[in-house]
């Protein structure tokens, strides 16, 4: 404890220079500065008679007062009017902020601010008022009630307060009914014209414009776009008619909306096969590709710069035939369009834009069943493209499973020989082994003596078209092969490789046995930097090599799988190509195989990256139309079955063709 009493200057350390009470800081350089700032004055802190302490209320006010928030100040004491004690060697001080200085703690003495008339805070009054005019009541004053009156007191109220004043217009606009275009008209405060108000386009009442309309097709894209059943957008154009004093969804909506569901019906019948194991089984299925596909690309206004992808695939109870009609050199917007429900939104490789074209409940994959099933959709002399897995792939055709001695869709490699590239399969070699096959008595123990094909072909095509050119590797299987394969290799050698994916909350799919999908499978290669920091923190120099393949794979991946094709892609995939076969013990899968050469041998020919042939939207079409058949679902047993079903396969391609 200080046994001496403060001299001046320490005093004015401890006088708050705005309301002369206790001070906890000293004011620094640049608080000087910004203080004189806010309060507008010039204020000599060097002067002796000036305090040079600020307390926390008043620095927190000055904070408050400088970002912007009405808040009323003390007004400066006249530090003229202190007056000081000559310096002598008696340091004893009785100004008053001495006094005040040497208070104990937070002691206050009560001082009186000269302040002007301009800052002083008028004292309030309480006036009666008429409830009916608003005039003020008293004795001597004159009170004449009258609606005048009361509108000029009211705009004497209103205006003291703006934003009261823009709430109650915006209040009064908002409720007045417009006229037929749009026009809200307005008393004026002395009399005279009415005033003209029209309410901007974020109005309520103007969300749709006096001649906007909205037709069957703007609701067949919402629909689209939001899942809705058909009740459910009904009921929406309903609320929407309900909710405007015009008619925005056109007359007679619901009618139309169902007669525009059904305008593909013509095209589309059912037929009944007999599959494999000998059961009957009910097929929906287009009439005639070639007019189905001429319609859709005149509804599209497709350009003739396309191709025609044909996809088959079975999933979700069902096997489908689909077909994707896709635009060449179709350049993106830039800056893209906003995107509203009523537009097309939907990439033409995309799941929205796919068609069913054929259907049938339960049926298996098999040479036989998918065989019938395109005889009756009448693809011969129409070019087109496939999209479906390796499974597919080689039923179509016509060779054994992939377990086989040559289990290559294109090329006629040894499954032991697979680390090397073999002959290309063309439709006449293929023809020309299932002759020899049957020629031999069709033993099935030989195929491997004819390349494993017992099939014939299930599309002719000219003897020289390679099956690379009608079959393009599938990037979604090859990516989920690939890596599984070298996921499941790295477990065996680095069982802590789990830690990978639950870093990344990413869990195997329980079907087959245990994978990761393609999403995740993409998550994964993205994140393979994770990989390499937990190998190295348990010490597994084992898994580097691994690390090093998954690498070189994700640059094949991202510069060949997608849409966009990198140009150093054969030494891409010769780099993965290296790296994978350095690995001990892990074995060349055809889906392996297909990576090290029949990606690099497609891109050759077609300079595209394999992103536009995807088998995805094939795939996702699954969960698609397994949502839209809830709609209509009947057992397969049910009299109503087939028709229910060619219903639901007419209005699901109606919605996906626009």
């Amino acid at each position: 404890m200080p046994n001496t009493a403060k001299n001046h200057q320490e005093c004015r350390k401890s006088v708050c220079f705005l309301c002369f009470s206790k001070s906890q800081r000293k004011l620094t350089s640049n608080l000087k500065e910004r203080c004189q700032i806010i309060l507008k004055e010039k204020i000599n802190f060097n002067d002796d008679k000036v305090p040079f302490g600020i307390c926390e209320k008043c620095r927190s006010c000055l904070r408050r007062k400088e970002s912007g928030e009405d808040i009323t100040l003390p007004s400066l004491y006249k530090f003229e009017t202190i007056k000081l004690r000559p310096e002598t060697r008696d340091s004893h001080c009785n100004c008053l902020i001495c006094s005040i200085g040497k208070l104990r703690h937070n002691g206050q003495m009560k001082i009186e601010f000269a302040q002007s008339s301009a800052t002083r805070t008028p004292s309030l009054t309480v006036e009666k008022r008429c409830s009916d005019c608003f005039s003020i009541i008293g004795r001597g004053l004159p009170h004449n009630c009258t609606k005048g009156t009361l509108r000029n007191n009211l705009v004497a109220v209103v205006t003291k307060d703006p934003l009261a004043s823009e709430r109650i217009a915006a209040l009064v606009v908002s409720n007045k009914a417009p006229s037929p275009h749009g026009t809200v008209r307005l008393s004026q405060l002395y009399g005279g014209r009415m005033l003209p108000v029209t309410p901007s386009s974020s109005s309520a009442r103007q969300l749709f414009s006096s001649n906007s309309s909205i037709s069957v097709k703007d609701l067949a894209k919402v629909q689209a776009n939001t899942g809705l059943s058909n009740n459910g957008i009904k009921r929406i154009a309903a609320t929407i008619n309900q909710s405007t004093s015009q008619q925005i969804v056109k007359k007679n909506y619901a009618i139309k909306f169902d007669k525009f569901s059904k305008q593909l019906v013509h095209h589309f019948t059912s037929s009944l096969i007999q599959d494999h194991a000998g059961c009957v089984r009910t097929v929906i299925h287009c009439k005639n590709f070639h007019e189905l596909k001429n319609e859709i690309i005149a509804m599209r206004s497709t350009s003739k710069n396309h191709i025609v992808k044909v996809g088959i695939d079975g999933g979700g109870g069902f096997l489908k035939v689909t077909l994707g009609i896709i635009e060449l050199n179709h350049e993106p917007c830039i800056p893209p369009a906003k995107i509203n429900c009523t537009s097309k939104v939907f990439k033409d490789t995309g799941v929205k834009q796919q068609l069913v074209i054929a259907v049938c409940e339960e049926l298996q994959e098999s040479y036989t069943n998918v065989l019938q099933v395109f005889e009756l959709i009448k693809l011969k002399d129409q070019e087109f493209v496939m999209s479906c897995d390796l499974k597919l792939a080689n039923i179509i055709c016509g060779l054994q499973a992939h377990s086989s001695a040559h289990p290559c869709t294109w090329c006629e490699s040894g499954s032991k020989e697979l680390v090397n590239q073999g002959k290309l399969r063309t439709f006449e070699s293929l023809e020309k082994n299932v002759s020899l096959f049957k020629s031999a008595g069709s033993n099935i123990r030989k195929a491997r003596d004819y390349k494993n094909v017992v099939h014939s072909p299930i599309f002719k095509l000219p003897g020289d078209t390679l099956v690379l050119n009608f079959l393009p590797p599938m990037e979604l299987h090859l990516l989920i092969g690939v890596f599984n394969h070298l996921f499941a290799a790295l477990l065996q050698v680095f069982p802590r490789v789990t830690l990978w994916s639950d870093a990344l909350h990413i869990k195997q799919q329980p079907y087959h046995g245990g994978h990761f999908a393609g999403n995740e499978s993409r998550k994964l290669l993205h994140n393979i930097d994770i990989l390499q920091s937990i190998a190295e923190k348990h010490s597994c120099y084992a898994a580097i090599p691994f690390i090093d393949a998954f690498r070189k794979f994700n640059a094949v991946v991202s510069g060949c799988f997608g849409c966009n094709l990198n140009p150093n892609y054969p030494q891409i995939i010769e780099a993965f190509r290296v790296s994978y076969l350095a690995l001990q013990n892990v074995s060349v899968t055809p889906k392996v195989h297909a990576v090290f050469f029949h990606v690099k041998d497609f891109i050759d020919r077609y300079g595209q990256a394999l992103g536009l042939y995807s088998e995805q939207a094939t795939e996702a079409m699954h969960h698609n139309f397994q949502i839209h058949w809830q709609r209509y679902k009947r057992p397969n047993h049910h009299p109503e079955y087939s028709k229910k079903l060619q219903c639901c396969i007419v209005d699901f391609n109606t919605k996906h063709c626009l």
